[in-house]
């Protein structure tokens, strides 16, 4: 639906995921991975720290083995990928650079979340294209964020709040 498209504009190139997912599980890194309907994760991951992450839409696989098949089988299109409990997020870049992997944009939280996406991809672009969709103009529209990822949305927005519980 044009709605999809709008939320998620971009997937991630399926060998770049395969590649990367690789690479966290070589470094036991705790991941996920976001599709348009669920979240992928392994069994032996704890989100309860993560409070914003939906239970109903999960889906939990044993190993890398399995989620790759699933990947491959369904043919499922990976719009993000979440990394969790990162203490140093360089750390981390730095290991994916070297193995060819520096064409992804990423937000960190403070809870130690690193949400890895395409270039392409985030709110700044999804938003463009509901306001282009809908014919709507700058001022008549209010955007609402918490969190480093929203400020590509805050860059594009006239009317913008940060919500009280906003990371600074």
């Amino acid at each position: 639906s044009r709605t999809e498209k709008v939320l998620f504009s971009q997937p991630l190139d399926n060998d770049l995921v395969v590649k990367m997912l690789s690479i966290l599980d070589r470094y036991q890194y705790s991941y996920s991975v976001v599709t348009c309907d669920n979240t992928y994760v392994k069994s032996s991951i704890d989100l309860s720290n993560y409070p914003w992450k939906k239970y109903g839409n999960q889906i939990v696989v044993n190993d890398l083995d399995e989620l790759i098949d699933i990947i491959n089988i369904k043919h499922l299109n990976v719009y993000k990928i979440d990394v969790y409990q990162v203490e140093n997020v360089g750390k981390l870049n730095n290991l994916l650079n070297e193995d060819g992997l520096s064409n992804l944009k990423y937000f960190a939280n403070s809870s130690g979340l690193v949400e890895y996406v395409d270039t392409k991809a985030g709110k700044g672009s999804s938003f463009s294209l509901l306001v282009d969709y809908y014919s709507l103009h700058l001022n008549e529209v209010v955007v609402l964020g918490d969190a480093p990822n929203d400020i590509e949305l805050f860059s594009n927005a006239k009317n913008k709040v940060a919500v009280n519980n906003a990371i600074e």
